[in-house]
């Protein structure tokens, strides 16, 4: 079969690279021919990091609010033929870009499925705010699909509860272990390692007031936030908690550092008031780190407060301030919830989750 992995978002996306990364190479492994299909080109994302082979296709050249999709809608329709299957991911609601893939699969008539990767993030698409009919295209577009899924339990109910004629499978996102090495010793000044994007729901406001609280109490330790969208408004905060000089705002990482960073760092902390799922958590944990993290969505469901990680209250700065310096303190801490994390995880590979999805067509 061939599948095509269809995204909104640009191709250079570190989450899209993650992903599609990891599934394209999943599927082809089960003997699928796979593509990766984008109708976004992101200008944040310099160098242009691109999917590993299968090759990806960029379909369109747009900006946010998307703009010249028409010829992308040809070009994607170009691309699907009898016999492809459209492997849909969705950010979060309805686009134009979402439209313009839907409108793809119907006028060729190849099947879709549909994987939420997140759902009632406001940075995205909130029903109740982006509701009418936006809201309902998507509900039809659902009905359409072949099947629905969710990157966690928290998002398959949350879709399901607003659109309850739909069924969604929970079927989460996984880790490839070719991408898992040996833990180097980096000789360097150690260091917590946070993945994130800028946005507001990632909470990195939250992290850098908890960092404040512990500066003093355990010098000696850096903070590095690799993520896209950086460092904006994070910049100013940092400098005026001064924590200029021990915290490291990196902005766009590419992948192969952002692996290493994880293979050093004392320990993870992604300390989110929303998430559909948390792959970086879920990837530091392959790599044997303990996490620290927002009791929220999906991260709540993969890591296990005080046997995988250490589990806060979202928004909580002194919350996390605590869980943050039990860690630094406590080497034998990090050590077990880093093992067990490891082999907690080890049944969420590409590898499952694509045999999943390819049963539920």
């Amino acid at each position: 079969m061939r599948i095509v992995l269809a995204t909104q978002a640009a191709l250079e996306n570190p989450t899209a690279i993650s992903v599609l990364g990891g599934l394209a190479r999943a599927y082809s492994a089960l003997g699928h021919e796979t593509v990766a299909a984008g109708l976004m080109v992101d200008e944040d994302y310099p160098g242009k990091e691109r999917l590993p082979p299968p090759l990806p296709r960029s379909l369109g050249r747009a900006t946010y609010p998307p703009r010249r999709l028409t010829p992308a809608f040809r070009r994607l329709r170009r691309l699907l033929s009898r016999g492809s299957f459209v492997h849909f991911h969705l950010l979060g609601g309805w686009t134009s870009t979402a439209a313009s893939i839907w409108a793809a699969c119907e006028s060729r008539r190849v099947p879709f499925g549909v994987t939420f990767q997140d759902f009632g993030n406001a940075a995205n698409f909130l029903p109740e705010r982006d509701g009418g009919l936006p809201f309902f295209l998507l509900g039809r577009m659902l009905r359409r699909a072949r099947w629905v899924s969710g990157v966690s339990r928290s998002v398959a109910a949350d879709v399901e509860r607003h659109f309850p004629r739909v069924r969604v499978e929970a079927v989460p996102n996984g880790y490839d272990p070719d991408e898992i090495g040996a833990t180097p010793d980096d000789g360097g000044r150690p260091y917590v390692l946070c993945v994130a994007n800028g946005g507001h729901y990632k909470g990195l406001d939250v992290l850098l007031m908890a960092w404040a609280q512990l500066r003093e109490r355990r010098p000696g330790v850096d903070l590095i936030v690799c993520g896209p969208h950086l460092p904006g408004p994070y910049e100013g905060l940092a400098r005026r908690l001064g924590l200029s000089r021990e915290v490291s705002l990196r902005g766009y990482t590419p992948r192969a550092e952002v692996l290493r960073l994880m293979r050093s760092c004392l320990f993870f902390v992604l300390p989110s008031r929303h998430e559909g799922f948390g792959i970086a958590a879920l990837e530091a944990m392959a790599h044997g780190r303990a996490v620290v993290a927002g009791r929220v969505g999906g991260l709540a469901e993969f890591i296990e407060d005080e046997r995988t990680g250490l589990l806060c209250p979202p928004a909580d700065p002194r919350a996390l301030a605590r869980a943050l310096e039990r860690l630094l303190g406590d080497a034998g801490l990090r050590r077990r919830l880093g093992g067990e994390a490891r082999r907690a995880v080890s049944g969420l590979r590409w590898s499952d989750a694509a045999s999943r999805y390819l049963t539920l067509g």
